[in-house]
């Protein structure tokens, strides 16, 4: 679809929700940013307030193609891409309505301080999340983690290790579609099995994984209820019998007060 349903349109403003972006970073790596106030502007833009500085929001105006995936609170997701415009507000009707919401009107150190507009290019239906598909491939994936064989490498620190191991964390890819594009996909199902490698099934999203190929920049953000959140970049390995990894390089903090790479 390329216009977004008014009723879907609902579903996006409200900030309870997880909604993530996939832009290229300086290193033509995926950077995916959590990005709660993304929202739609009408039926066919999108607008987000920059809540938090990071680097995010420099590569939106750099590297303009954009996916993302908005996920409300009854695990309904949608997935689209964007293109960011040239075009910031800092006062006016939407930059009033984004800092009259509870969430960021009754911020006590600060709140929407820009808001930033993107050109709808495609939107998904609504789908709920396979959460059955999620927890066989879950045990799939539990299966397989005693055959990965890991690099030496203490990449992952032990806090990272352990949020990466939950069965409460929301894991989700981006790697570049074939269109230049970003695209991110949930693989909810995924685990760190070492310091170095995050293992997850094609299924239950093979089609959407399925031009992601061997060798391939891929990026891996994890985030649990509390929102913590780590942001992992690396390659793609490959499937094997249905199981993949990625083979982590560099991992970033996506967190405040301070974001940048720690690895």
């Amino acid at each position: 679809m390329e216009k977004i349903h008014p009723e879907h349109a609902k579903d996006f403003a409200n900030p309870y929700k997880i909604a993530l972006i996939a832009t290229k970073d300086s290193e033509g790596e995926m950077h995916i940013s959590l990005i709660s106030t993304l929202m739609a502007k009408g039926e066919d833009r999108m607008m987000c307030g920059e809540f938090i500085v990071g680097l995010s929001k420099e590569y939106f105006h750099q590297y303009p193609e954009s996916g993302f995936i908005i996920m409300n609170l009854k695990k309904e997701f949608w997935s689209g891409k964007m293109k960011f415009r040239d075009e910031i507000s800092i006062a006016g009707e939407d930059f009033d309505l984004f800092n009259s919401m509870p969430l960021y009107r009754y911020n006590s150190y600060f709140g929407i301080n820009k808001v930033h507009y993107a050109d709808l290019v495609e939107i998904s239906d609504k789908r709920a999340l396979d959460m059955g598909g999620i927890i066989f491939n879950t045990l799939k994936v539990l299966a397989a983690k005693p055959f990965v064989k890991c690099k030496q490498k203490n990449i992952l620190k032990p806090w990272a290790k352990s949020l990466t191991t939950k069965a409460d964390t929301l894991m989700f890819l981006a790697y570049e579609g074939q269109d230049g594009y970003p695209e991110i996909v949930p693989i909810i199902q995924g685990q760190s099995v070492c310091a170095s490698r995050i293992v997850f099934t094609a299924a239950p999203y093979k089609k959407e994984l399925s031009n992601l190929k061997k060798g391939a920049k891929a990026s891996v953000y994890a985030v649990n209820l509390k929102m913590e959140a780590v942001l992992i970049k690396g390659v793609f390995t490959g499937f094997k019998n249905g199981i993949g990894s990625v083979e982590i390089q560099r991992v970033y903090n996506p967190m405040p007060p301070k974001h940048g790479y720690i690895y």
